[in-house]
This record gives C-alpha cells, sequence and structure tokens, in this order.
C-alpha cells in the first residue's frame, strides 16, 4: 500500500460523521422500551397462556375449564346452534341500526335502545345455547370433579380481585 492510498484511506474515515450523543442515546432508550414492552408481553403470555376462544378471556367459568372440557362444550354447542343463521342475520341487523341511529343528525335515544335491545337478545339465544351445554357438562361430573372445578373457579376468581 502506497503511502498516498494510507492517506486516501485515513481521510475518508475521518470524513465519517459520527453519531451525535443525543441520538446514540434515543437509540439505546428506544431499543430498551422495545426490549421491556416484548417482556412484557412475553411475560403474560407464559403466565396467563393463550385462551382456546374469546369467552375464555372473559367469563371466569370458562376459564376455570380445562382446555378439553371447553373443546368439548364448544363442540356442543356447534352440533345444537340450531337457527345459527338467523341469529347471525338478527345480530347484524341490530348493528345496523346502532350506525343508522350514530349517524343520524339528531341523536334518538330510543332507537338506540331498540337497536341495543336488539343485540342484546341475538346475543342472549348464543349465550344460552352456552350454559346449557356447559350445565350438561357439569352434571356430568362427579363430587371430587365438581370440586376441583369449583377450586380451579376459586383460583381464578380471587386473580380478579388483586
Amino acid at each position: 500500500m502506497t503511502e498516498t492510498s494510507k492517506k486516501v484511506i485515513e481521510t475518508d474515515a475521518k470524513k465519517a460523521p459520527k453519531m451525535s450523543l443525543g441520538w446514540r442515546i434515543a437509540l439505546v432508550v428506544s431499543l430498551g422500551l422495545n426490549l421491556a414492552v416484548v417482556g412484557v408481553v412475553g411475560g403474560a403470555f407464559f403466565k396467563h397462556g393463550r385462551p382456546d376462544h374469546v369467552g375464555a378471556r372473559f367469563d371466569p367459568i370458562v376459564r376455570a375449564l380445562e382446555p378439553a372440557e371447553r373443546r368439548k362444550i364448544g363442540r356442543e354447542i356447534r352440533k345444537h346452534r340450531a337457527g345459527k343463521a338467523d341469529r347471525r342475520a338478527a345480530l347484524e341487523a341490530a348493528f345496523a341500526e346502532v350506525l343508522v341511529v350514530l349517524r343520524a343528525p339528531e341523536f334518538d335515544s330510543d332507537a338506540m335502545r331498540s337497536a341495543m335491545t336488539q343485540k342484546s337478545e341475538a346475543l342472549r339465544q348464543t349465550r344460552d345455547t352456552g350454559e346449557t351445554a356447559l350445565i350438561a357438562h357439569l352434571s356430568g361430573l362427579s363430587a371430587d370433579e365438581r370440586a376441583e372445578f369449583a377450586d380451579r373457579l376459586e383460583g381464578i376468581l380471587k386473580q380478579k380481585r388483586r
């Protein structure tokens, strides 16, 4: 390597702009926050696991069921969902009415109450089907199995109070 080429390389290296201290600190802080978010989400996932379905996140009774029990009850619900298309159509119609009321120039609280009642009725039918399947499942458990289920439910209810 000649003396001239060494000077060119050294000059190029000196010309490369250095990142300011402020930007370096900002990048390190950003990386730290990203890692913290990943840690929180990962920790929550490993602590609580992923529910089998949406209802499992909200209803403590459903959360107290073992995954295999939830799947079994889900199959029963799907088998006995007569009129599913009708209920879905009723729910869609209720939400369509909610949208109409919300977009009207003047808010009509009576029309909103009516739409909410329609929505509640469609959801109630689905909930009733699930409750019937759950009760049928629980009635098939032995006293010891029901006691274990009660213990799991109690544990979940105590967690919610914290």
